[in-house]
């Protein structure tokens, strides 16, 4: 895809991409234009015009700006018209510019196109004696079958692959056929919801399949790859001993992980234009079988003579062959008993929903979602038997003497294909089972919102007359979990409300936020951490040859609940002392930044200052009675200047300085400062060989004091070159040296690349 940046300052409408009368080599195409100097533009009468064609529909269109991705676009000249309203006259207001394509030419009398990229690059470093180098190679292709069927395909290859590792090379496949359906096959990033599935890599393959308003989407394939182990790592000796004569030696397995295999499904109704309504199904297990007993290469190393065994190091094979000689029986443990990861289960289900009214300046949107996890399914699914014993000793036909078994119309077991359920589910029970007892205080809504294991969020925003506001609550559980979803924050409940305010023809832009977050989803937490943030941002554009402002204010409370101290009384002498868990803090951070561009001397220059002040500070006293509290204070300002100049000649210079001042505590009554300044001079010199070459030269120096003294000088060069048509070649080194009290070190960093379009 291609992108670029122009500001015509003599029309109403920005054009930003592509460029007019650019030629392009690639087929798709990102068309944006901004708004920035419309006034009173109402987005739902913009219309967007390619070779004639209306694609409104698929474009994204707001008060600011407008973007639409035209895809395999056919080589030739090709036309854009955009529509955006009358003028106070009645005349109509429009834009319109033209960009040819080269592409790739398909011969005549055939349906067939095609075009690549390729790339390959090295990168190395080195900190003092410890070097890492990787290189790394891909290629793309995007093309056409007819008119119908498009296929794109990206493989990225990198010395980085090991297979003691998750796979760090990627092979894609997707094809498309018509609107009605895409595959890809391969490594994919299903994005299904907020809550289930949002971009984690899957290696298998995906189908969307779109029949009109109705959707169905699915996915197979691992998230994990089974890794057996290094040689060294994978055993380790769980017992010795001696009984009636024989040496006993257990083996038991470590340091492996299993294939995780992943199932998703999502029907959905809508393409989005004035709603979705999906339904998902997300299944994911750890394959058992994918973890070998017996790897007769691993190496166990024995430190001391034991049981007659000599101290060295011996092979699982050779310790095996004990079995039978000299009064050995070496035996590896059952699975159940090993000590590395213990397989597990999870099974989510969840449902999303989006409403959007008046070209999407109305906004309504939810979602939710339950999750079950096991974390260890090695002894499979329980009866209903097993379950009377779950929560208690009692053999009373009843779970925790709540829930009747008795009414329960199947068997635990019957469910396994789907979910094991036994002791070891998280959680245990999903609902408050007091919700069943005939004295239960917990109304339904309450037990229902307060489920550990359960993800919801709602959404509104308004975009009118200028305003774009929006309001937002969410919770994730303690509990809940989506293991293709790793990285979502849980036991969080969280509302935040925005409001972003155009002034001034939109030169002005007022953003107000305000965000409370909180871990009290479970009734019984008696102590919720609690922070809340309140942002203000101010950006005004004045226009050509003014300078842009920027200035942000963002202030951040922290609470954990606690209000007293612990009091501690030594056993042995009857000392008392206190521990102060209390937290209360407040964060204050200012930033600024003022942006100009000016010509002087003949030369045009861009310069950039930025003022950044950050000051946190405790908001409770009474301290001194914890001797070993550290005050979690924080002062810091960074002030810094950076100046871009080009010349008459093909050369750009940057020179950029900065200084930071923080103040901060590093033990109990122990406040440290730390002084740093930094300065570097690049440049760049693009005038040689008829400017397809590019010189790239710089320095840089750095000194700090206080805390930690230090200094670094640093040097850089490289290049950029154009060597034919479609082929560049870029390189980049540095070498740092850095001196400290304790004596130097030196880096070194190179970077190189090839690039070839096709």
């Amino acid at each position: 895809m291609i992108f670029s940046l122009v500001s015509l300052w003599g029309q109403d409408v920005t054009i930003l991409n592509p460029l007019p009368n650019s030629v392009l080599q690639e087929t798709d195409v990102l068309i944006a234009t901004s708004f920035y100097g419309v006034e009173n533009l109402d987005p739902a009468r913009v219309r967007l015009v390619l070779d004639g064609f209306d694609v409104t529909g698929g474009a994204t269109i707001d008060a600011d700006m407008l973007s639409f991705v035209a895809q395999s676009l056919a080589p030739g000249a090709h036309t854009v018209e955009i529509h955006y309203g009358n003028a106070p006259d009645g005349s109509p207001l429009q834009t319109s510019w033209g960009f040819t394509v080269t592409g790739a030419e398909a011969s005549a009398g055939t349906a067939f196109g095609v075009e690549g990229k390729f790339t390959s690059g090295l990168q190395y470093d080195q900190i003092d004696e410890q070097s890492l180098g990787v290189s790394r190679a891909g290629l793309s292709l995007k093309g056409y079958a007819t008119d119908w069927i498009k296929f794109r395909t990206d493989v990225k290859l990198t010395s980085e692959e090991d297979p003691l590792l998750q796979p760090r090379n990627k092979y894609t496949l997707g094809l498309e056929f018509g609107p009605w359906l895409k595959v890809t096959l391969g490594d994919a990033n299903p994005r299904y919801s907020t809550f289930t599935v949002n971009g984690k890599r899957v290696r298998g393959w995906e189908a969307d399949l779109a029949l009109g308003p109705l959707g169905f989407q699915l996915t197979k394939g691992e998230i994990n790859r089974a890794v057996q182990g290094a040689n060294h790592a994978s055993y380790t000796w769980s017992d010795f001993s001696l009984e009636e004569g024989i040496n006993k030696i257990e083996l038991g397995r470590q340091g492996y992980t299993f294939r995780q295999q992943m199932e998703a499904y999502r029907l959905y109704l809508g393409k989005g234009k004035y709603g979705r309504w999906g339904f998902n199904l997300l299944k994911i297990r750890d394959d058992i079988a994918s973890v070998d007993q017996v790897i007769n290469s691993a190496v166990l190393d024995l430190e001391q003579d034991t049981l007659g065994l000599d101290a060295g190091s011996y092979t699982l094979s050779e310790l095996l062959a004990l079995n039978g000689h000299s009064n050995y029986e070496v035996v590896l443990r059952d699975p159940v008993k090993w000590t590395g990861a213990t397989p597990q289960d999870n099974l989510v289900v969840g449902s999303d929903l989006g409403i959007y009214i008046d070209h999407k300046r109305i906004l309504l949107e939810g979602e939710f979602a339950f999750s079950l996890l096991n974390r260890n399914i090695w002894d499979g699914a329980f009866s209903k038997a097993q379950l009377d014993t779950l929560m208690d000793d009692t053999t009373d036909n009843s779970v925790g003497g709540f829930f009747d078994l008795g009414t329960l119309p199947i068997n635990p077991q019957d469910l396994s294909d789907w979910f094991i359920i036994n002791q070891y589910m998280s959680p245990l029970i999903p609902i408050d089972l007091a919700l069943f007892s005939d004295s239960s205080s917990v109304t339904p809504t309450e037990a229902i919102f307060s489920m550990p294991s359960l993800a919801l969020r709602g959404r509104m925003a308004i975009n009118y007359f200028g305003n774009f506001f929006s309001l937002e609550y969410s919770q994730v559980g303690p509990e809940y979990t989506s293991l293709a979803n790793p990285y979502l924050l849980k036991d969080n409940r969280e509302i935040s409300v925005n409001d972003k305010i155009r002034l001034l023809r939109n030169r002005l832009m007022l953003t107000v936020g305000y965000k409370r977050q909180s871990n009290d989803i479970l009734p019984t937490v008696t102590h919720p951490k609690v922070q809340t943030t309140l942002n203000t941002n101010v950006n005004f554009l004045p226009g050509p040859n003014l300078p842009n402002i920027n200035l942000s204010v963002r202030q951040i409370d922290r609470t954990n609940g606690i209000t007293t101290l612990d009091t501690l009384i030594s056993e042995t002498t009857g000392e008392v002392s206190y521990s102060d868990d209390r937290e209360k803090n407040r964060t204050l951070n200012i930033v600024t930044t003022v942006n100009h561009r000016f010509d002087l001397l003949g030369f045009s220059h861009n310069i950039t200052a930025n003022v950044v002040q950050m000051k946190k500070e405790d908001q409770l006293s009474n301290r001194n009675l914890d001797t070993t509290f550290i005050d979690p204070g924080v002062i810091a300002n960074v002030y810094s200047l950076n100046l871009v100049t080009r010349y008459r000649i093909p050369l750009k210079t940057v020179l950029a300085f900065s200084t930071t001042h923080s103040e901060f505590y590093t033990g109990p009554g122990l406040l440290a400062r730390q002084d740093l300044s930094k300065f570097s001079l690049d440049g760049e010199y693009s005038g040689l060989m008829q400017e397809s070459l590019t010189l790239l030269a710089g320095a840089n120096l750095a000194n700090g004091q206080g805390n930690t003294e230090f200094t670094w000088i640093g040097f850089k060069g490289g290049l950029r070159w154009k060597v034919i048509e479609n082929l560049s070649f870029n390189a980049l080194g540095e070498y740092r040296v850095k001196n400290t009290p304790g004596g130097s070190s030196s880096t070194v960093i190179g970077r190189a690349n090839l690039t070839y379009l096709f």
